[in-house]
């Protein structure tokens, strides 16, 4: 079943229309994702979201040369809530909570979660404009996400929130220091939470 799943995906990717070809020389998305893999301290890396890539065999097709996507990053902390919100040992070290995310949640439930958080064809900060706000933005796992757009007064960008489809949690926020990073094949906005494709347990 999760090598039907991992190729059903790799199709889905590889027939995404106007995908444009890798930048030689720059990062993939699987590069940025994933880093070098190493677990720390750190909360706003994005170790554990590298170790969920693996567990879900996503590596490879993350960075094929035939993709053009856009991926919100969860943080290190982002998979802690989650693991807390799913009653885990959010407090352990990081190595233990992705051990335990992917044990508890399931190979499938994690790759549908991953492909939550991949939309179709690179977009930037520079296209989120007043008319997305309440927008529902379609991803590669199917269910669509909100967005939520705030300004300062000056008109200059203030915040973005994202609505998923758990009622419980709170909305995912875009780390707006964390914006735009290219990839060869799309582009990569780090969030601060998990967001869910389902009303998880």
């Amino acid at each position: 079943m999760r090598r039907l799943i991992v190729l059903a995906v790799a199709a889905s990717l590889t027939l995404i229309t106007g995908a444009s070809p890798a930048v030689a020389g720059q990062p993939t998305i699987t590069d940025i994702a994933v880093g070098d893999g190493t677990f720390d301290r750190n909360g706003r890396d994005t170790d554990i979201l590298a170790a969920a890539v693996q567990a879900a065999g996503l590596a490879e097709t993350l960075a094929s040369p035939d993709t053009d996507v856009t991926v919100f990053a969860p943080t290190d902390w982002g998979f802690r809530r989650l693991a807390r919100d799913l009653g885990g040992p959010w407090k352990a070290s990081e190595a233990e909570v992705a051990t335990w995310l992917v044990e508890t949640v399931g190979v499938e439930t994690l790759t549908t979660v991953l492909l939550y958080h991949v939309v179709d064809g690179s977009v930037y900060s520079s296209d989120v404009v007043p008319g997305l706000d309440r927008a529902h933005v379609p991803t590669l796992a199917g269910p669509t996400f909100q967005v939520f757009i705030q300004y300062h007064e000056d008109g200059d960008l203030k915040a973005v929130f994202l609505r998923d489809q758990d009622p419980d949690d709170l909305n995912a926020k875009l780390k707006l220091s964390a914006l735009d990073i290219e990839a060869s094949n799309g582009v990569v906005h780090v969030v601060n939470r998990v967001m869910r494709p389902i009303d998880l347990p």
